[in-house]
């Protein structure tokens, strides 16, 4: 994963992976990361390649919207074809009279002992 540089709007500086020169250093040298520095691992859609890559995670929300609501379509679609299964199978069994159209009459008499 390469160094990115990009200005940053929230430090109004540049920013290099998740560091800004306001941010510092402490005494050992080490540099904090900025809580919005998000590094993302996938598999890339269209060529099915691993990647790596790091982002500010509000550059990163246009991009997991996206995926998102292809994810939610996705289901939605598998959802109406379930539903349209079960409606054409219980359409066919009224036509045949396998399921009674009317409601049972209430039970009549004892109930049944559960003791065995």
């Amino acid at each position: 994963m390469s160094k990115k540089r990009q200005y940053c709007p929230i430090m109004k500086e540049i920013c290099t992976d998740g560091w800004t020169k306001k941010m510092g250093e402490d005494k050992d040298g080490v540099r904090p990361q900025c809580r919005f520095w998000t590094v993302i691992k996938g598999k890339d859609p269209q060529s099915n390649k691993e990647y790596e890559d790091g982002d500010c995670a509000i550059a990163w929300m246009p991009i997991i919207q996206l995926e998102t609501s292809q994810k939610t379509m996705g289901v939605t679609a598998a959802v109406e074809d379930i539903r349209n299964r079960i409606v054409n199978e219980l359409g066919n069994a009224i036509v045949k009279k396998e399921v009674p159209t009317k409601p049972n009459p209430p039970y009549q008499g004892e109930a049944p002992s559960t003791d065995k």
